[in-house]
């Protein structure tokens, strides 16, 4: 009798476990797919920001402001069609010294997302990030 009641406990944790460990896979996944999100935006940031500071340098043309941005968009796995830079105002050669110039990306971060898991949750088709500095040089 012993032995009967220590099999069917058996049988139910193993049916608990069964039932748990999807769960628990899906909580691992959704952990990793929202700790990617975020650290893409952080690295997207990044690139505005540096995309900014490039801007604000004296006798600076938007290819240098492009070719810097494209750089580190790379190394955070945006591929050159993935993302679009978006300066104002437009030509930071023409920007007077002391004014400000501002540096927007957006990125789609569904081209770098680590799987489909955007119809399990809410994740951004976007991510998107400005900087603001001033333009260097003499006044």
């Amino acid at each position: 009798m012993v032995s009967n009641v220590t099999t069917r406990q058996r049988g139910s944790a193993m049916v608990e476990v069964v039932i748990a460990i999807p769960f628990l896979f899906l909580l691992v996944f959704i952990c990793l797919e929202l700790s990617w999100a975020y650290s893409r935006k952080a690295e997207v940031t990044s690139a505005a920001r540096t995309a900014a500071r490039t801007a604000a340098l004296a006798n600076v043309t938007y290819a240098d402001v492009e070719a810097t941005t494209a750089r580190q968009m790379e190394a955070a796995g945006f591929s050159g069609n993935t993302w679009v830079l978006e300066l104002d105002p437009s030509d930071p050669a023409a920007v007077e010294p002391g004014s400000a110039i501002s540096a927007t990306i957006r990125a789609d971060y569904r081209a770098i997302a680590l799987g489909g898991a955007g119809s399990l949750f809410p994740l951004p088709n976007e991510l998107t990030a400005s900087a603001t500095m001033r333009k260097e040089g003499n006044r």
